[in-house]
């Protein structure tokens, strides 16, 4: 990055110095994907026979982003330089990346259990 017309210090006369300021700015980037695949199967107990079968996914990215510069920070714009104030996070555990996904799983079986059953 290269950002010109930068006041870089002033004159005796304190009128301002105008000048080239650069920086290397690095963005970094972590996801992490879960999904799972429930399978419900309403079965007649009698019968044994499979009355209704529906399959229900879930899908959950953790993302996390950060970045670093070397070089003047004048460089930067605001969000730039935000970004390099973050640190990079640790991920989260896995229960609950699975409750993440989980969620629309829940929320999809939930619906589907009740609308079998009030129409059967």
């Amino acid at each position: 990055m290269k950002l010109d017309s930068v006041i870089i210090g002033e004159t005796r006369e304190r009128k301002p110095v105008y000048g080239t300021v650069k920086a290397n700015f690095s963005i970094f980037e972590k996801n992490i994907s879960s999904s799972g695949l429930l399978n419900m199967v309403i079965t007649d107990w009698n019968s044994k026979q499979i009355v209704y079968q529906q399959k229900f996914q879930g899908n959950y990215v953790w993302k996390d982003t950060w970045a670093s510069y070397k070089g003047d920070d004048r460089a930067l714009n605001k969000q730039q330089l935000a970004m390099t104030k973050r640190r990079e996070s640790l991920p989260p555990p896995p229960n609950a990346l699975f409750a993440e996904f989980t969620k629309p799983i829940y929320n999809q079986l939930v619906d589907n259990i009740s609308y079998f059953y009030n129409n059967y």
